[in-house]
């Protein structure tokens, strides 16, 4: 997802090039060819690390982060949370119950289309205005032909 803020990280690939890692006690440490701690980690869940990366002056160096400073806005984490009302963002806000949910509180509480197209229903359809009385008008015909196979009822 480009505009997720989370990357993953394989440390296969940092391995493949000979850069190196400890773990252990669920901690993580990566360590470039010269030596330098540039990140450490701790086990979130099962095989998942939230990682710090230590930001270094620039080298001539083969890799790149990238970060972001600027603040998601309601409509972002409407999105992100499937659709979730404002007002249940505010709650999550209100009472703290997500770490790092961080928003611009002055930015807009715009229309959602696709909340709106998905709360719109149609008008079930009411009595018929004619009614059909003459012989004729009307006529259902059974077009199933006679059949080996029997139905539930055994017909």
């Amino acid at each position: 997802m480009p505009t997720n803020k989370n990357n993953l990280f394989s440390l296969g690939s940092w391995e493949e090039v000979g850069r190196r890692f400890y773990g252990c006690f669920g901690k993580l440490l990566l360590i470039t060819n010269e030596g330098t701690a540039i990140a450490r980690g701790n086990k979130v869940t099962n095989k998942l690390y939230k990682m710090k990366f230590t930001l270094a002056p620039p080298t001539q160096s083969e890799f790149t982060f990238v970060a972001s400073t600027s603040v998601p806005t309601w409509e972002t984490w409407h999105q992100r949370y499937g659709h979730v009302s404002y007002s249940g963002l505010w709650k999550l806000l209100d009472l703290g119950l997500v770490d790092g949910f961080e928003i611009n509180i002055h930015s807009p509480q715009p229309y959602c289309m696709p909340c709106m197209e998905a709360k719109l229903s149609e008008a079930p359809y009411g009595p018929a205005t004619i009614r059909e009385t003459d012989l004729g008008q009307l006529t259902h015909i059974d077009l199933w032909g006679k059949y080996d196979t029997a139905s539930i009822n055994g017909n």
